[in-house]
């Protein structure tokens, strides 16, 4: 669980041994802060696991962006949902970590993919507005539904939908720009473009989503070994818990627990 990460990789990194912490890097920016201060102290090697940055169609997507494929972006939209009791069948969601505040559960912690890839792929982040719901489906003491809207340092605009409520599982990022528009369906690991013109489309359907571990994995090998690597910084983990930080402290809550 996240509210355990600094007590959990400290001794590991106090002992020289490298560290790969499951996303998010802590469930609090002072866990995470005490953690970069004894990686920084020990000088040992530390990642974060956010392993969609290791899908194909994931680097694609930020390499069409970089170069400006569809002309300026004027809209953003990133949306993931997910019923939470189908996560774990053989549980009782409620017992689970990502039901659980004490145990750094909630849409924004456990949906944080989408905020790190955000960040990543379009650079800083302002947090307009947010509202966070509680729904009486689910009754949680953590939210299970989180609508953000937001701007790029750019001015591109960026809205951002996690939830623990759908039914059919939903993973996709939507672009609009002056050329056309861009949708990534992380579920298909494919992306798709409405313009012929741009000759854009990618397709991954043979992918197997446990290659995206392994591949973390041996990123990590050649983070610890000082080679070249992809690896999800420990700054970059802390800049994610940032804009989880502004969200709430910006946000209205919608309570619809009876």
């Amino acid at each position: 669980p996240a509210t355990f990460h600094a007590q959990h990789s400290i001794p590991f990194i106090r002992s020289g041994i490298p560290v790969l912490i499951e996303k998010p890097v802590a469930a609090s920016l002072e866990d995470a802060r005490l953690i970069a201060s004894e990686t920084a102290k020990f000088g040992t090697p530390v990642a974060v696991g956010y392993c969609l940055r290791y899908m194909p169609s994931a680097r694609k997507m930020r390499d069409f962006i970089d170069r400006r494929q569809i002309g300026c972006l004027y809209n953003i939209a990133i949306e993931i949902g997910d019923f939470l009791p189908s996560w774990r069948p053989d549980k009782n969601y409620m017992d689970t970590v990502s039901a659980s505040a004490h145990l750094g559960g909630g849409a924004l912690l456990e949906l944080s993919h989408e905020i790190d890839y955000a960040h990543w792929m379009l650079g800083d982040i302002n947090i307009r507005s947010a509202l966070l719901s509680f729904s009486s489906e689910l009754d949680l003491d953590v939210e299970d539904c989180a609508d953000v809207f937001a701007t790029t340092s750019r001015g591109e605009v960026l809205s951002l939908h996690l939830d623990f409520l759908q039914k059919s599982p939903f993973r996709q990022m939507r672009l609009v720009g002056e050329k056309g528009i861009l949708k990534w369906d992380l579920l298909k690991n494919s992306i798709f473009s409405d313009d012929d013109l741009l000759n854009c489309v990618y397709e991954g359907s043979s992918w197997n989503r446990n290659f995206m571990y392994l591949d973390m994995l041996k990123d990590f090998e050649r983070f610890i070994s000082n080679k070249s690597n992809k690896c999800i910084s420990l700054g970059e983990g802390i800049i994610t818990l940032g804009i989880i930080k502004e969200i709430r402290s910006s946000a209205i809550a919608v309570d619809h627990r009876a």
